[in-house]
């Protein structure tokens, strides 16, 4: 099975995580809190394109080269999907 993400546009074989080498990222992010980013990159849908830690986030609103503050709506993993709070 092939997974296709609409966001990014990644294109990906879906495998099953083992339970014994589980990841574990270095800074969590959390749904509802706002967090300082800087976008240094466009999604496929116009969205800015940030990372922060192990997370890409996917700002609504923002475009690439600013920094802005970002609310957190939901985290999916490692993807987070957040809007540009003025």
């Amino acid at each position: 099975m092939m997974l296709r993400c609409e966001a990014c546009g990644a294109f990906r074989p879906v495998t099953k995580q083992s339970t014994s080498s589980s990841q574990q990222t270095t800074t969590e992010i959390q749904e509802g809190e706002t967090y300082e980013v800087e976008i240094t990159d466009t999604g496929r849908k116009g969205d800015g394109v940030a990372k922060r830690g192990d997370y890409t986030m996917f700002v609504s609103g923002a475009e690439e080269g600013e920094t802005v503050r970002a609310r957190v709506n939901n985290v999916s993993g490692n993807l987070v999907f957040a809007s540009k709070v003025n």
